[in-house]
């Protein structure tokens, strides 16, 4: 749907919001598909092409990305999550592909984590605002999929997570099932004692 104009009118039409307004609001959502889906080829000029005659401006690739940076990967990091093994191996490569596109003009770093690091404060915030779901309209199923997301995140990018322990503790005590396992504890710097092991079963209740 997102290299056809027609639909995306109409979508825009219904909501009673300009199209540009659309676009822009929720590229890092739209973004995450498309690198989920492995439709970035394209599609992405496909979207840079619309909003520049949308809006009149120059856009470019590098601007829509910097502008929805932490929104685009959290999209993908919660697909880290997922208890399918290949919707989470799909989201590592969305992910390895944001590097890329991120880093094409700097020289390509293979470290995933010095690409998240400078996002990473704002990754774990909107990951907490996920857990603390103050309009409800989260499942306690999508919720454990963020937890889950969390492990996946600090197992991947190892020793960057360290220096984030404090806001990431903060993050995993907003549920009462919310608990990291003990590679991610380890990880963290946290001891032993500080966190227990999600235990399979174990109900999350609801905020």
């Amino acid at each position: 749907m997102i290299s056809d104009r027609q639909a995306l009118e109409s979508i825009s039409s219904i909501v009673g919001s300009p199209l540009g307004y659309l676009l822009f609001d929720h590229a890092g959502l739209i973004l995450s598909k498309l690198f989920l889906c492995d439709r970035v080829e394209g599609s992405f000029d496909f979207l840079i092409n619309l909003l520049r005659e949308l809006t009149g401006s120059e856009v470019t690739k590098d601007s829509v990305l910097t502008s929805c940076a932490v929104p685009f990967i959290v999209s993908m990091v919660v697909e880290l999550g997922d208890e399918d093994r290949k919707v989470t191996e799909t989201a590592v490569k969305a992910l390895h592909r944001a590097h890329r596109e991120f880093n094409k003009d700097k020289g390509q770093d293979a470290d995933l984590g010095s690409f998240l690091k400078p996002h990473m404060l704002g990754i774990i915030s909107q990951l907490n605002e996920r857990l603390h779901d103050l309009q409800g309209k989260k499942s306690v199923e999508e919720k454990r999929k963020i937890i889950r997301s969390i492990n996946q995140l600090i197992g991947r990018v190892g020793n960057t997570m360290a220096s984030f322990s404090p806001q990431v503790s903060l993050c995993c005590g907003t549920g009462a099932d919310n608990r990291l396992s003990p590679v991610s504890r380890v990880r963290l710097g946290f001891p032993s004692s500080a966190v227990k092991p999600c235990r399979r079963g174990t109900s999350l209740s609801r905020h």
